[in-house]
């Protein structure tokens, strides 16, 4: 904590606004109901302002449905994931949180006219873990969000309770965070500092809480940190990439459950290491349940639905830095490819999961020959905490 503090400390001035120079940052509401590789669908876009430190939240608005063509994407993500150049709220298909952050920064100036300095984005757990501390918040419909509850009352009871009404989910969801920014500001001479950090660390580590600046120094320590999102691309630490997002248009991600297992290592001749992984992806949702859900919950991407209830998911696996992904199989309804993003092994696709159906992946990877550690898995945050697992065969 004081070695971040000690970083920060020469780049107050320009964070905070001082000398009278407006900053302006942009932070962005993920809702994992509705996966995306980099969290979530951003629904709402709050600007935060900072003058000689003094922090104002601005108006939130809802980007999703603007053109974002303008954008100048890579050739290889635009090859892996043609949806992309859509619309606003495609941009987190992306699994890394420096580019996504840098696209939708310019992507707000475009719209708002207003430059942006950098990109916070936060997601209901977040939220959670936020109102833990502080205490909960009331919403001007009565509804109490806190500690206990954020995550259901914004990610599963909300559109049930309001409906098929996109606009007023939005406005809930950026009034929520927008007390909930209060409430911590507010709160933070009764807050404990390590309890606070620690809650930050660990949002950061699951890709609940993510951050990109503009300053290239700024984003170098919050990239150090662990806080920018990044792909890693450090051969001696490999980390898997399992991500997911969701193509239902819905908020169906709710009832994603996903699981991977990992086995213990085999070396080869090169020092080099290769894992037999197996990824399953579940849709944990009832058909009785679904049946009476508003249809906002199980989707309007009839084209692509074989049923009300199924899933249409879009997952992407990633190989180490320096390593490779061989033998990939999937049981699944749909198709995958492979690809190479960012200089990785990439596989991405379209799959179907109706309720109790699954989808298994069943891969072997293999690190770089310089990797000191046991193979990691990074993995896109889910909604509910308790569907996301991850099993390696030598913590068993």
């Amino acid at each position: 904590m004081i070695e971040l503090a000690q970083s920060l400390l020469p780049h107050f001035n320009t964070l905070l606004g001082g000398g009278g120079t407006t900053r302006n940052y942009l932070v962005v509401a993920f809702t994992n109901a509705e996966l995306r590789s980099a969290g979530g669908f951003p629904g709402s876009w709050t600007l935060v302002t900072v003058k000689d430190g003094k922090i104002a939240m601005g108006k939130t608005v809802t980007l999703q449905q603007k053109a974002d063509d303008f954008l100048t994407f890579r050739e290889d993500e635009e090859t892996a994931f043609p949806g992309v150049d859509g619309n606003m709220g495609s941009i987190p298909f992306l699994p890394d949180f420096t580019q996504v952050g840098k696209y939708m920064a310019e992507g707000y100036e475009y719209h708002r006219n207003v430059h942006i300095d950098g990109v916070i984005a936060i997601d209901p757990v977040f939220l959670q873990r936020v109102l833990a501390l502080t205490g909960g918040v009331t919403a001007s419909d009565g509804t109490l969000v806190d500690g206990t509850n954020a995550a259901w009352e914004l990610m599963s009871d909300a559109y049930w309770r309001i409906g098929t009404e996109g606009k007023e989910q939005d406005q809930f969801f950026a009034e929520v965070a927008s007390l909930s920014f209060d409430k911590l500001m507010h709160s933070l001479g009764k807050v404990s500092f390590t309890d606070l950090y620690a809650m930050l660390t660990q949002s950061a580590a699951d890709h609940r809480l993510q951050v990109w600046l503009e300053n290239p120094d700024l984003q170098q320590i919050f990239m150090d940190q662990g806080f920018s999102g990044k792909i890693p691309d450090d051969p001696t630490k490999p980390e898997l990439g399992v991500y997911l997002s969701d193509n239902t248009w819905a908020k169906i991600g709710w009832y994603t459950k996903m699981d991977t297992q990992v086995s213990e290592p085999v070396e080869n001749e090169d020092g080099s290491k290769t894992y037999d992984v197996v990824t399953t992806i579940s849709n944990s949702a009832w058909a009785e349940e679904l049946e009476y859900s508003p249809r906002y919950v199980w989707g309007y991407n009839a084209p692509d639905k074989r049923t009300d209830s199924d899933m249409v998911l879009v997952p992407l696996i990633m190989a180490p830095a320096g390593g490779s992904i061989t033998n990939f199989t999937h049981d699944g309804y749909g198709w995958i490819s492979k690809y190479t993003l960012y200089g990785y092994d990439a596989y991405t696709g379209v799959l179907n999961a109706d309720v109790g159906e699954s989808v298994v992946f069943t891969y072997q990877v293999t690190t770089a020959p310089e990797a000191t550690e046991l193979l990691t898995v990074r993995k896109t945050p889910l909604a509910q905490e308790r569907l996301l697992t991850i099993e390696y065969a030598w913590e068993q």
